[in-house]
């Protein structure tokens, strides 16, 4: 296994055909710890189209799974391989597979470091992707890409056809609770602008939205919020209104709005 691995990290095409020959088994064997197939390993390295083809040709299963749960999808997506990921698609890849956590494809995408919309935009054109999956946490791709503040990818996600912007995860979230959360500004104003979130959606704490931006001191996503028209009178599972919140915080981050539009919120 180590002479194939070595000759797919050097791109060598004509020793991996020859050891294909030679031994053609190798390509189910699997390697390290978490059991990875040639195949993943290609997808991993970023190696020659050509190889990948050669191993798929020779009967490498793309549906193998790692000690994860991951396929070779989930590990080029993951390592940001687009013509991997185009390949494997194009020859029967899973595009809805889910790791042990959960994780599909689009999961790994949406939270790719630097953000990758090429992955994103790859995995929604094909015709059988689910846009809500979620994962063990009950997160989407939607969620989590929230999460990162990754502006681009929840622009794509809610531009798609069948996106939910309303699932919850298994804390009773939604998007727009994680993005307010996490401070993602410019993700909350993208989301509040497409008009495709609902404002007062309660999680099991009976947070909406909006007391979350308040309790936070996000003064700027507070004053968007109320202007959206969220609920003001809405009371956390702890009997705290927003002005009981606000009290409590006392300090707050202008966050891109002026400082002084405090005092045009009214409580």
């Amino acid at each position: 296994m180590a002479n194939i691995r070595q000759k797919i990290e050097n791109g060598d095409i004509e020793g991996v055909k020859n050891m294909i020959r030679t031994n053609p088994t190798i390509i189910h064997q699997r390697y390290g710890e978490l059991g990875r197939t040639p195949l993943m390993l290609v997808c991993i390295k970023g190696a020659d189209r050509r190889i990948l083809e050669t191993l798929i040709d020779a009967g490498g299963e793309v549906g193998a799974k790692d000690c994860e749960g991951c396929t070779a999808l989930h590990l080029a997506v993951y390592c940001c391989r687009l013509e991997a990921v185009e390949l494997l698609l194009s020859r029967g890849s899973e595009v809805n597979g889910k790791s042990k956590d959960g994780w599909t494809p689009l999961h790994f995408a949406a939270i790719s470091s630097p953000e990758w919309t090429d992955g994103v935009r790859a995995l929604l054109q094909h015709s059988s992707v689910e846009v809500n999956p979620r994962d063990v946490d009950g997160q989407t791709p939607l969620h989590r890409a929230c999460s990162r503040g990754h502006l681009h990818t929840v622009d794509m996600l809610l531009g798609h056809n069948g996106i939910d912007a309303t699932v919850v995860n298994n804390d009773g979230d939604t998007p727009l609770h994680v993005a307010v959360r996490g401070r993602k500004y410019k993700v909350v104003c993208l989301m509040l602008n497409q008009g495709s979130v609902q404002l007062d959606i309660q999680n099991k704490k009976k947070m909406t939205p909006l007391l979350e931006a308040v309790s936070r001191g996000h003064l700027g996503m507070t004053h968007k919020l109320i202007a959206l028209g969220a609920n003001i009178n809405a009371v956390d599972g702890d009997g705290n209104s927003c002005l009981h919140l606000a009290v409590k915080r006392k300090v707050f981050n202008s966050e891109g709005a002026p400082m002084d539009s405090l005092n045009e919120v009214s409580f």
